[in-house]
C-alpha cells in the first residue's frame, strides 16, 4: 500500500501545476499553466485601498470581502491593490534600511487572499508608489535612501518582497507583483523637472537599478514555486510614454516616429544598471488617461506593435472608469472590445473603490460594472477559463472506496464499503475539514476553488488523493 500511496501523492503534485489555474505567459499572452489552449484575459479593476494604508492599519474584513464578491458579480476576474500607499503604514523602513512588517499586516493579507481565492479574483499586488518618496510623506527620507543604496534595497527585498511572495505563491490568485505605482513620477516631478514636491535627487539610473534588483530577486529560486514557476512581475508606468519606442510625430500628429524617451523598463535598460540573468519584467502594464493621447494616442486605437513595445505581453494597468471615455470619445464597451482586438491582454479601470474618497473624481464600479459584465458574458471562457480544468475523471481507487464528482463546483461524495476517517488539507498541509463515516458522506461543500488533498484512512489502509474544486 505504501507504493500506491507514494504514486498517488506524486500524481497529485505533478498535476497541481496543470490544474491550479496559475497564470503564466506563452508567446506574449497570458495563459493558464503554460497551456496555449487556455488563454486568459484580465477583465479587471483597480481597488487600490478601502482606507489609506489599510493593510496593517484599519483593514475592514467586511468591506474587503464584499468588494471581492461585488467584483465577481460584475464578471471581473482581477484587481490591482496597493499593499503600501505612501510609507506611512506597513512595511516600515528605518534610517539604516532595516525593514519590518507587523503581524497585523500579514493577518490582513491572509484574509484578502482567502477572499480572492473564494471569488476567483486574481490580484496584482502593488508594493509601493511614487508617493513614498514625497518629502511631505512619512518616512520619505528612509524610502529615498532605500532606493538610492543597493544594500538597503536588498534589505527591503529580503524582509518584505520575498516573504510576501513566499507566503502567497501557492495561492494561484496572487497573479502578479507590481513593483511600484507610476515610478516615473519619482524622477519627473522632482526638483527643476516639475516642482519641489518630489525627490529631486533621484535619477532613472537609481530607479532602474531598483526595478532590476527586485525583479531578479523575485525571479530567483528564493521566490519560486515548487514546480519552478514564479509569480509574474510588472510595473505600472504612468504612461505608455515610458514603455513605448514609438510615438506621434508632433502633438496630435498622424505619423509615427521614434520615441526619444525610449523604453525605460526594457530588459536592456534594466541590465545596464544591474546585469544579472533573471533581470526583467514579465509584462508591461502602463496606465492611460486623457493627457496621454496628444503625444501617444491611446491603447483603444493602437496596438502594442504600433507602440513598438511588443517584446512582452502588454495590458492596461489603469484607465478611466467613466463612459464615455474622455479621449477618444467612445463607450467603455467599445474600449474594452478594442483592447482585446488590438492584442492587449487586459484592462483595469480606476476605480472599483469600496470607499467614496475617489469615486466622485474618477468614477466607481457603478460606472464600469455593466460594461465589465457585458465583456465577461461575451467572452466567458476567456475571462473565466474553466475549460482548463480536467474533465471528470474515474475516481474509483479500488472496490472499497470512490469519490465523485471530481472536479466539483459543490461538494464531493465519499463512498466506501468500510468505515473510514477522512480529512481535507490545503497544499501547505493545513487541515480544513475532517470527519468519520460509516459508508457514505458529503464533504468539501464550503471549499473555495482550487486544489486539495483528500486523506482517507480505514482499518487497513491510508490513501492520499486529489480534489479539484471549481467555482
Amino acid at each position: 500500500m505504501m507504493k500506491n500511496h507514494i504514486l498517488l501523492l506524486f500524481t497529485f503534485l505533478s498535476s497541481f501545476s496543470a490544474f491550479s489555474q496559475t497564470v503564466t505567459i506563452v508567446n506574449k499572452k497570458f495563459v493558464i499553466n503554460d497551456n496555449v489552449s487556455c488563454p486568459i484575459y484580465f477583465n479587471g479593476a483597480n481597488t487600490p485601498w478601502e482606507s489609506w494604508n489599510d493593510f496593517g492599519g484599519t483593514y475592514n474584513t467586511t468591506k474587503w470581502a464584499q468588494n471581492m464578491a461585488d467584483l465577481k458579480a460584475k464578471g471581473i476576474n482581477a484587481s490591482r491593490i496597493w499593499f503600501s500607499c505612501n510609507g506611512g503604514g506597513q512595511p516600515t523602513i528605518a534610517n539604516d534600511g532595516t525593514c519590518t512588517v507587523s503581524p497585523a499586516f500579514w493577518t490582513n493579507c491572509d484574509h484578502l487572499f482567502a477572499q480572492a481565492q473564494t471569488n476567483g479574483i486574481y490580484i496584482m499586488a502593488t508594493m509601493m508608489s511614487f508617493d513614498h518618496t514625497k518629502p511631505a510623506n512619512p518616512n520619505a527620507t528612509n524610502w529615498q535612501n532605500m532606493l538610492a543604496d543597493s544594500a538597503k534595497t536588498r534589505k527591503f527585498i529580503d524582509a518584505f518582497l520575498i516573504p510576501f511572495v513566499n507566503r502567497y505563491k501557492t495561492n494561484p490568485y496572487l497573479w502578479s507583483i507590481d513593483l511600484c505605482n507610476e515610478i516615473e513620477w519619482i524622477y519627473e516631478n522632482g526638483g527643476s523637472r516639475g516642482g519641489a514636491d518630489n525627490w529631486s535627487a533621484s535619477s532613472y539610473a537609481i530607479l532602474q537599478r531598483y526595478v532590476a534588483m527586485t525583479s531578479e530577486a523575485l525571479h530567483s529560486s528564493a521566490a519560486a514555486r515548487s514546480d519552478g514557476s514564479h509569480v509574474l512581475i510588472t510595473m505600472g508606468s504612468a504612461a505608455v510614454k515610458w514603455n513605448a519606442t514609438k510615438m506621434r510625430n508632433g502633438y496630435n500628429g498622424s505619423g509615427w516616429v521614434n520615441n526619444s524617451d525610449g523604453n525605460k523598463w526594457s530588459d536592456a535598460a534594466l541590465k545596464a544598471q544591474y546585469n544579472k540573468t533573471n533581470v526583467g519584467l514579465d509584462f508591461y502594464s502602463p496606465h492611460f488617461y486623457g493627457w496621454i493621447d496628444g503625444w501617444y494616442s491611446s491603447m483603444f486605437v493602437k496596438s502594442p506593435t504600433d507602440y513598438g513595445m511588443d517584446d512582452k505581453a502588454c495590458m492596461v494597468g489603469e484607465m478611466p472608469s467613466r463612459d464615455p471615455m474622455p479621449t477618444p470619445t467612445m463607450s467603455l464597451t467599445t474600449a474594452f472590445d478594442n483592447l482585446k482586438t488590438l492584442g492587449w491582454q487586459g484592462h483595469m479601470p480606476w476605480t472599483s473603490n469600496i470607499t467614496t474618497n475617489l469615486s466622485t473624481e474618477v468614477g466607481s464600479l457603478a460606472d464600469f460594472g455593466a460594461a465589465a459584465l457585458a465583456f465577461k458574458n461575451n467572452n466567458p471562457l476567456l475571462v473565466v477559463p474553466t475549460n482548463c480544468l480536467p474533465t471528470e475523471v474515474n475516481t474509483s481507487v479500488n472496490a472499497s472506496f470512490n469519490y465523485f464528482p471530481n472536479p466539483s463546483a459543490d461538494g464531493f461524495t465519499l463512498k466506501s464499503d468500510k468505515d473510514f476517517i477522512y480529512s481535507i488539507t490545503d497544499l501547505n498541509g493545513n487541515t480544513i475539514e475532517s470527519g468519520f463515516s460509516k459508508g457514505e458522506t458529503m464533504a468539501g461543500n464550503q471549499l473555495p476553488g482550487g486544489m486539495y488533498l483528500l486523506n482517507i484512512k480505514t482499518e487497513k489502509e491510508t490513501q492520499t488523493l486529489k480534489l479539484i474544486k471549481t467555482f
